[in-house]
């Protein structure tokens, strides 16, 4: 029964520490000049910024909105997959697309593309991840699951970025649900193995 129970507890602890990790498909962000690296800047900027996977259509829809910007919008990069403290390569290039907002202080966008479409990435991101649009959607996807991948969104003022925000996955709602099955496992071990570790101490006395 012991070995049951330890066997059910390292279950639970499985489920809690490994399911949201590989289940995200929508990652979101927020954007400051604070995490602009290597220059962090005191911008009055903020904004949030999402990544959405669809895997059916292979598929990324890029939304968010800024306010506030020091100078006028002028680029808009979506960025992996290196080290959360260092600059990546631009992985999409947003700038040129029409639903991005130009020249402006506060503004928004929501963008949909095609993952399996070459010109989606950039040129040096697609010579990086094999030379392949599959090998770029791939290496894309992992890197965002892996919090590699951010948001840059550049001005007339700050040309080097005003506002990044690092990208973090929002578990599905399956992931939640193995998380919860996951508690309820380690809890009823736990709460059994105490119950049981009650009763030898009353008979001993």
């Amino acid at each position: 029964m012991l070995l049951i129970r330890k066997t059910l507890l390292s279950l639970g602890v499985v489920m809690l520490t490994t399911a949201p990790a590989y289940a995200a498909t929508t990652f979101t962000s927020r954007l400051s000049g604070l995490s602009e690296i290597p220059n962090a800047n005191n911008s009055a900027g903020t904004g949030v910024a999402t990544a959405a996977f669809f895997n059916a259509s292979n598929s990324i829809r890029l939304t968010g909105s800024f306010q506030n910007l020091t100078g006028l919008s002028l680029l808009g990069h979506l960025h992996c997959c290196s080290s959360r403290t260092a600059n990546s390569a631009q992985a999409i290039d947003f700038s040129e697309n029409p639903g991005f907002a130009l020249g402006v202080r506060s503004g928004s966008f929501d963008l949909t593309y095609d993952l399996l479409n070459a010109t989606t990435y950039t040129a040096a991101f697609l010579a990086a991840s094999g030379g392949t649009a599959l090998g770029a959607r791939n290496r894309l996807f992992a890197g965002l699951n892996n919090e590699l991948g951010y948001f840059n969104i550049h001005s007339t003022v700050f040309r080097g970025g005003e506002l990044r925000g690092q990208l973090a996955g929002i578990p599905e709602p399956a992931s939640w649900g193995m998380m919860i099955v996951g508690f309820g496992v380690a809890g009823g071990a736990m709460r059994r193995r105490k119950s049981a570790n009650v009763k030898v101490s009353f008979a001993s006395l």
